[in-house]
């Protein structure tokens, strides 16, 4: 079957990168070289008993015995409850009356994570689960489904950190999905930057102008075109200024005079080229970038979810980095001070306790001069 190269990227220090590779000749390919039923994605047939028996010596009646012994159905005990199967132990928490070691484990350790203030939990990092339990863990299970019409080729995306070579998430996404839908999956904390100073009004978060609402621009530069996000009325083509700027400076290489622009809307992963493994650029907010990585271009499993609405799925994330208080140094920080006279760091930050301990009185007077941003969880807020 046709496949792309996995690679780490060139980012990591790999120099293996796919030639460019054009997503709908790879699904065409896959058609015309697979039969239907590998398309449609059938789960492997089931074990053929008599030529299992001649693999190893035995009589085929000897080797129904033994499946039949070893089935999973068979792995019971008079003490096991009804429905047990059924249990989830991440999800429903351990039963009481076990005494399996691992599991009272699981308990202590859930125990005493409760007792820990929610504000200083930071997220663990998921060393590529399986997505259905992802989004279990990370509260967006999707309770609907809706079947993917096969044949599909499936495509691994890695989104980096801004400014950054390290991974921020793992993606999986349809090639039938439109290309917007990687841009919507990006998490930055560049795009919910509050703009307006707080200090005279730190109680009031309705008024919080984030930088998403003012900058809704952004593209995608794949392999020569530059993918627009003009979905918003508002949005500007930034792709406009950076050619022209190639142009005056006379950069006559082949690359520049091959640069085109489209708008994302009406573009699918399957309209792609891409090389697998090479750095490609996402940038938004004027000047925040990302490397937007091809890992992997396949055609879809049936061991891969089968529900349309759980793509694009998360298939890793790695840990955030939160700042913690510069005084009390246990809480999270939920301000950020530029300009503070009673602070002797710029910026700083600080907890919502020590922030109004520091800086107001106790009828919610200012004390000093400074400017104050909340600071926004780009999870949650």
């Amino acid at each position: 079957m046709p496949k792309g190269v996995v690679t780490r990227s060139a980012v990591d220090g790999c120099d293996e990168v796919s030639p460019v590779l054009s997503v709908r000749e790879f699904l065409e390919k896959c058609i015309q070289s697979l039969d239907s039923e590998a398309l449609e994605c059938q789960p492997e047939v089931q074990t053929d008993f008599k030529a299992l028996a001649e693999e190893i010596g035995v009589s085929e009646e000897t080797v129904t015995q033994l499946a039949d012994i070893c089935h999973e159905e068979q792995l019971l005990c008079p003490a096991q409850p009804e429905g047990i199967e059924d249990f989830d132990v991440l999800a429903d928490g351990v039963p009481d009356g076990v005494e399996l070691m691992t599991l009272r484990e699981v308990r202590r350790l859930r125990e005493k994570k409760k007792t820990l203030n929610t504000q200083v939990k930071n997220e663990k990092e998921i060393n590529h689960l399986p997505s259905t339990e992802l989004r279990v863990l990370f509260g967006t299970e999707v309770k609907d489904f809706v079947p993917i019409q096969k044949p599909e080729v499936v495509l691994a995306v890695s989104v980096y950190r801004p400014n950054n070579t390290r991974i921020h998430r793992d993606y999986l996404f349809l090639s039938d999905q439109p290309l917007y839908a990687l841009r919507d999956c990006i998490v930055c904390i560049s795009d919910k930057v509050v703009m307006t100073d707080h200090s005279e009004r730190p109680f009031d978060t309705r008024s919080q102008i984030r930088a998403k609402d003012l900058c809704k621009s952004g593209f995608l530069f794949i392999e020569n075109v530059f993918y627009n996000d003009m979905r918003d009325p508002t949005a500007r083509d930034y792709s406009r200024v950076i050619v022209d700027w190639a142009r005056r400076r006379s950069i006559k290489t082949p690359n520049v005079e091959k640069m085109t622009s489209l708008s994302m809307e009406g573009i699918t992963f399957r309209d792609l080229n891409v090389r697998l493994g090479f750095p490609y650029y996402y940038c938004h907010q004027g000047s925040c970038e990302h490397l937007v990585i091809f890992k992997d271009l396949r055609l879809l499993h049936h061991s891969d979810i089968q529900n349309r609405l759980e793509y694009p799925c998360m298939t890793f994330r790695t840990r955030e980095y939160k700042p913690r208080c510069i005084i009390c140094k246990l809480y999270l920080a939920r301000w950020i001070t530029v300009n503070d006279e009673l602070s002797m760091e710029d910026p700083s930050f600080f907890c919502k306790k020590c922030f109004d301990s520091l800086h107001y009185s106790e009828d919610g007077q200012k004390l000093c001069k400074f400017e104050a941003y909340p600071i926004l969880d780009p999870e949650k807020d």
